[in-house]
């Protein structure tokens, strides 16, 4: 049945036209006292009885029982409250701990569960402290603390641990050690409460970074290799010098990339990272001669070609070392960069808005994938840019052709946005999107991409 509130009163008038004695909110703010092993409590009617839609009936939500108060009135619910199912329940509630009780006792105090004369106020809330506390089902649960069984509290706990197995795909034959570790652990409560072990503390704490380590040290000191470094800055300021290796493995037989190790250095000039990268080498016995390639960015702490850290390794320790150029990716960065500076902000904001277009629609991509491609394959006369010696394929056609099949809105709002006003500046943004794609003006692609005219 649905229990009612003081805001529904207007409801409830309506549901007690025909009873003799209407049900009256001020009931619930009378007091009954119980006795409770020689100490005397009071309590409001409000922690134990609502108003249901049934008329001239009250539920009491200790012993789950409806109270007929149609001839009586409030009478009656002080009656229910000396009964002595009411009073056992009471009894019940004072001496027993329930889980919500047990969890927040735990948080800020230890004690006995049962509350003495002093606890009173504490322990049972009167009216002065009603309006203060939350209310609502969460505080009818937490004043009046409806005892929880021991068998209920174990049911809980087997769920628990039950549903931690099948959530992380454990086998069932850790439930009993998951169990005893559980029984172990709640021995020594503040020390559970203050324990903290993350993942990476875990795997530090269990030696396995220091198991790796060694065993990728092992693999290199036989088999040729090449490294890829680069100098940051830690979250805590400190310069670090991260490196990863490349090798092929005998066993999984393919070439993996693993971290080497992360060095922290005093400054980020070529000598301090010679010195630490040279001593790395030594304390773990790593020989130069397996050295192949550094792969670096083209800075010239990095590859000064006077006193860079490749030139220093390759002049002292390493003569055979392989010249592989920078970091590709700071190349294509670059070149992209200087590409794209005459436009400003206007080309970045067009790819996320195709971006944006695109990601949740599959189709769309999928044309937009295959238009490219074959825009490289039959346009590379006049798609195909030399800039810092890299190849790049201008996207006015690619995009022209995908705008064609998709309908893709990003350019009919791009050209609203670019709309001239006067037949000047029209010709000047026709010829300038003519500039971007690549093509010659009057050509067909110049015609699609242009804005129009009203």
């Amino acid at each position: 049945m649905r229990d009612f509130e003081e805001e529904d009163a207007i409801t409830v008038a309506q549901l007690e036209a025909g009873v003799r004695c209407k049900w009256s909110w001020s009931w619930l703010k009378l007091d009954s006292k119980s006795n409770v092993k020689g100490v005397e409590y009071v309590f409001p009617l409000s922690q134990f009885f609502k108003k249901i839609d049934k008329p001239g009936h009250a539920r009491c939500s200790l012993c789950c029982k409806e109270i007929h108060y149609s001839t009586k009135g409030s009478h009656a619910l002080l009656a229910h409250c000396k009964t002595e199912k009411h009073t056992q329940k009471v009894v019940g509630i004072m001496t027993t701990r329930s889980i919500l009780v047990s969890t927040t006792q735990g948080q800020s105090q230890q004690g006995p569960s049962m509350p003495g004369p002093s606890q009173q106020s504490s322990s049972m809330p009167g009216p002065s402290q009603q309006s203060s506390s939350m209310p609502g089902p969460e505080q009818m649960r937490e004043r009046v603390k409806v005892p929880v069984p021991l068998f209920e509290r174990v049911a809980n706990a087997e769920a628990l641990v039950l549903g931690t197995i099948a959530e992380h795909s454990l086998p069932l034959s850790v439930a009993p050690v998951i169990v005893e570790l559980a029984q172990t652990l709640a021995r020594d409560k503040p020390a559970l409460t203050g324990m903290k072990l993350s993942r990476t503390a875990a795997s530090y704490k269990m030696g396995l970074g220091h198991t790796f380590s060694e065993r990728t040290y092992e693999r290199i000191r036989s088999t040729p290799f090449s490294i890829n470094l680069d100098e940051s800055t830690s979250n805590s300021n400190k310069k670090v010098l991260s490196i990863l290796v490349c090798y092929f493995n005998q066993e999984l037989k393919h070439v993996v990339v693993e971290h080497l190790c992360s060095i922290e250095v005093l400054k980020g000039t070529a000598q301090y990272l010679e010195t630490a990268l040279v001593t790395f080498f030594n304390d773990h016995n790593i020989p130069f001669a397996n050295l192949i390639s550094m792969m670096m960015d083209s800075c010239n702490v990095m590859r000064g070609s006077k006193s860079g850290l490749e030139t220093r390794i390759r002049g002292t320790h390493c003569q055979n070392l392989l010249d592989v150029d920078g970091d590709s990716c700071h190349h294509i960065h670059n070149a992209a960069k200087q590409f794209a500076a005459p436009f400003g902000h206007h080309l970045e904001q067009l790819f996320s808005d195709l971006h944006t277009d695109h990601q949740w629609a599959s189709d769309q991509s999928k044309y937009l994938r295959s238009v490219s491609l074959w825009a490289f394959r039959e346009r590379t006369h006049n798609g195909l840019w030399h800039i810092g010696g890299c190849r790049l394929m201008m996207w006015g056609s690619a995009l022209a052709e995908c705008c064609r099949h998709t309908r893709c809105s990003t350019m009919d709002s791009l050209a609203r946005q670019t709309r001239p006003s006067t037949k000047k500046s029209y010709r000047r943004s026709t010829r300038t999107i003519v500039l971007v794609s690549g093509q010659r003006p009057g050509s067909t692609i110049s015609t699609r991409i242009s804005p129009k005219k009203e």
